[in-house]
């Protein structure tokens, strides 16, 4: 059985490799680019795991990944988020919007 995954991806590049390593896993993944994207397919399909790539949208995006996060908490889907600043406090209001879990960006 193959679990839908989203997949919120704003770099191209990014979303072809998150693909290839994501599908070895047995997810089926529907990708997105735009967080209007994402609200619409949210509203319009049924997904087992959310991953969402804030990185992707910069800083001055925060307000709407958290309006996305609250529209996915209402769906009760587990919902990964991705991102570059991991202090303590955007944990823990991604949390609080509604995110699973917190994986951070590693710069090398």
């Amino acid at each position: 059985m193959h679990l839908l995954c989203l997949v919120i991806q704003a770099e191209a590049s990014l979303a072809a490799a998150t693909h290839r390593v994501l599908e070895l896993y047995g997810l089926r993944l529907y990708l997105v680019e735009t967080l209007d994207a994402a609200a619409s397919a949210l509203r319009q399909w049924r997904f087992d795991a959310v991953l969402l790539d804030a990185e992707g949208f910069g800083r001055e995006a925060g307000d709407r990944v958290g309006s996305v996060l609250m529209l996915m908490r209402e769906t009760q889907v587990p919902i990964v988020v991705r991102s570059g600043r991991c202090d303590e406090a955007t944990q823990f209001r991604r949390l609080e919007q509604g995110a699973t879990a917190m994986v951070p960006v590693v710069q090398p």
